[in-house]
């Protein structure tokens, strides 16, 4: 198609909407004049705020204190939007008009209340021996209401955009949810001698989102810790300031779900002119709290006045009975059903070392560094998700199978261009049972795996998401009154997939493109590593290994410049502290990934299926100056 300029205006002054005659076809050209967006759109959120807490603590006994905190989140969210009447919006066929402009209103209510109680017991018998104990209950309930209303035809653009000068009302929506936790825990802390240390945990708590059979859990957990620097042969090496073994074990668990998934709901409709209630939810009434057994071992360490610090850890996370949204077979008229579906497990290593780099009157500067590994395995699991072509289910892009890690992607694995007449023939012959598909292929075109039955496999193994090791560096310097702190943070080795590059290799509209596709295969272009491009043609039947990229990347996550009152004005000013800071985030990153960000998530609370980039927005950089007083 050749090259065309369109004008921003049409002759009269108004907005040019490039319907179909402008671009010399015969239905609206699907292309967006971004003047349409610019002028006249509303798009407005206002947020109100109230956060509240009262603590009250008494002195039973000496060693015995009661403690009681009550706090209230209460925010409110209000969002106005407008599409004015030059603009196109989505539609079931593509892009369409909006027929004389479209509003909306919505407001959002959500209130947090949370009460706790606590007995703390802390008791130093000798020298010897010392005890602390920590029991307590807490509940938290959580609220939340949605309203929104839509509006379309509208007089005008600018003036009369409210809801009442709509010439047709939309059908407005509702929502509201409500969740409580009851908690009942108690803690108990021992020590001998400084040398021998114990911790044992119980924690009793009872979801609203879990069926009432399964509603309440309980998680211990326990742990000891070996003080050996305090023993008589390691007393007389001055060099080692503390040298402590610790283990332990215990359990955690997660309710880290939607309200009332378990239940069975319905969902208000209308039918002939009559209510009516449609299932829109089928519940489990079986479903668990997702349990996690946790076990430490590790080695905390301080050398050479302390100015040498850090730790060696390792662990194994067993979580079992994992939440999940199991895939439904279409007869059953639902599409999924909350299940606990597997058992994962998670091995790793855990490094940090600190560092008094310099020590002196005026200037101080330390670093601390860490590195973390991570190896994952489903253990077991209810339904095979490993082929989801002979299973039916799908799980976005991502593969469970047992005894694989998860984050595992699944798609077309990339072979590589058609760039001579001999592979063109070559890879034709391939498709024995679908030799109808072969006359489209030509050279430029993508090759791919081909399975034993003559059709391109679309459940390979294509990429790996987690990173083989992630962690961050912390530089701080000061000098006199000021202070200077940095953070780095990294991973390398993690996949991503980018699924704006997926829809760069659809050609079916006139909408501009990344600048990836420049480097298409084109008969100047012939030692490209991406096919090449046809008007109307969908791209890739699934994911390909070539939409896989490296998530590896260095990131200058913040930097703080900040500066101690001194004393003598502090005194003066009757302030405990006082302090003038200037800091910034996100200020650089390294990395080949084609995206904005890598460290990105379509879904950061998914153990499964969290590993994809579907166009976020770059990471906001945000510089702030502020003060800090201590009254």
């Amino acid at each position: 198609m050749p090259h065309q300029r369109l004008a921003p205006y049409n002759a009269d002054g108004s907005i040019n909407t490039f319907n179909g005659s402008a671009v010399g076809t015969y239905a609206s050209s699907g292309i967006q004049n971004p003047l349409s967006l610019l002028k006249n759109s509303v798009n407005q959120g206002k947020i109100a705020a109230v956060l509240g807490s009262i603590s009250l603590e008494y002195d039973i006994l000496k060693d015995l204190k009661f403690k009681s905190i009550a706090s209230i989140n209460y925010q409110q969210y209000h969002q106005h939007d407008y599409t004015p009447s030059t603009a196109l919006v989505r539609g079931d066929a593509g892009a369409t008009s909006s027929q004389n402009g479209i509003a909306s209103q919505a407001q959002t209510e959500s209130t947090t209340f949370l009460f706790e109680n606590t007995l703390s017991y802390n008791k130093q018998f000798d020298a010897n021996n010392r005890i602390d104990v920590v029991a307590g209950t807490s509940w938290q309930q959580d609220k939340s209401n949605t309203f929104q209303a839509s509006g379309q035809g509208f007089p005008d653009d600018q003036i009369l955009t409210d809801l009442s000068s709509a010439a047709v009302i939309l059908q407005p929506q509702s929502y509201s949810s409500q969740n409580s936790l009851l908690s009942f825990y108690a803690r108990a802390n021992y020590a001998f001698k400084d040398r021998y240390l114990l911790t044992f945990t119980g924690r009793s708590d009872a979801s609203s989102k879990f069926p009432a059979a399964n509603r309440t859990a309980f998680f211990p957990s326990g742990g000891v810790a070996w003080r050996l620097s305090q023993e008589s042969f390691l007393k007389n090496m001055s060099w080692i300031n503390d040298l402590k073994l610790r283990a332990s074990a215990g359990y955690t668990g997660t309710q880290n779900i939607g309200d009332h998934l378990f239940r069975t709901l319905y969902t208000p409709a209308s039918y002939a002119g009559t209510n009516a209630l449609v299932p829109s939810q089928l519940g489990n009434n079986t479903i668990k709290w997702e349990s996690t057994l946790q076990k430490d071992a590790g080695l905390d360490f301080a050398f050479f006045d302390s100015r040498l610090s850090g730790g060696i850890g390792v662990y194994q996370k067993n979580t079992s009975g994992l939440l999940f949204n199991q895939t439904l077979a279409p007869s059953s008229a639902y599409g999924s059903v909350i299940a606990n579906i597997a058992n994962i497990r998670n091995r790793g290593l855990e490094i940090e070392i600190r560092g008094d780099f310099i020590r002196g009157k005026r200037f101080n500067w330390n670093g601390s560094f860490n590195m973390s590994f991570n190896r994952s395995k489903v253990t077991n699991i209810n339904q095979n998700f490993s082929d989801p072509n002979e299973s039916g289910t799908y799980l976005g892009n991502t593969i469970i199978s047992e005894g694989k890690p998860l984050g595992l992607f699944y798609g077309q694995q990339f072979t590589g261009i058609i760039n001579t007449p001999a592979e063109l023939a070559a890879y034709k012959k391939q498709y024995s049972l679908y030799p109808y598909i072969t006359p489209y292929l030509n050279i430029g075109d993508p090759m791919y795996k081909m399975s034993p039955y003559g059709f391109v496999s679309s459940s390979e193994i294509i990429g790996n998401a987690e990173p083989k090791f992630y962690g961050g560096y912390t530089n701080t310097l000061t000098y006199k009154g000021f202070s200077l702190t940095t953070l780095f943070t990294y991973s390398y080795g993690g996949k991503i997939l980018y699924l704006a590059d997926i829809n760069n290799q659809k050609v079916v509209d006139l909408t501009n493109k990344g600048v990836a596709i420049l480097g298409r295969w084109t008969p100047d272009n012939t030692t490209a590593d991406r096919p090449r491009l046809v008007y109307g043609q969908q791209g890739n039947i699934s994911t390909a290994s070539n939409d896989i990229y490296n998530g590896s990347y260095l990131k200058l996550k913040s930097v703080t410049l900040a500066y101690q009152i001194p004393k003598q004005l502090m005194d003066k000013w009757k302030l405990q502290s006082a302090s003038v800071y200037i800091s910034a985030t996100n200020l650089f990153i390294i990395t080949k990934y084609p995206g904005p960000d890598p460290e990105v998530s379509n879904d950061p609370y998914s153990l499964i299926s969290g590993y994809s980039d579907a166009a976020a927005y770059p990471t906001v950089k945000q510089f702030s100056l502020g003060f800090r007083i201590g009254l």
